[in-house]
């Protein structure tokens, strides 16, 4: 449950430092803002991608026991 808890809190941080650099780029103009926040998309793809592999190999071995 520790571990579940703070890979959704590092997601929600991430999800947003993205809302931040999004609203630089929108609001101020901020290219390189939009520039990061597609890799901070990627970043947030990437985890989401991972924890869902890992949360269907832990059904596949629940399924077996």
């Amino acid at each position: 449950a520790d571990v579940l808890n703070q890979k959704i809190f590092d997601m929600f941080a991430q999800v947003q430092t993205l809302s931040q650099q999004i609203n630089a780029y929108f609001v101020a103009g901020d290219k390189p803002q939009a520039l990061a926040a597609a890799e901070t998309a990627g970043v947030l793809k990437a985890g989401a991608e991972e924890y869902a592999a890992k949360d269907l190999q832990q059904q596949a071995i629940a399924a077996k026991e």
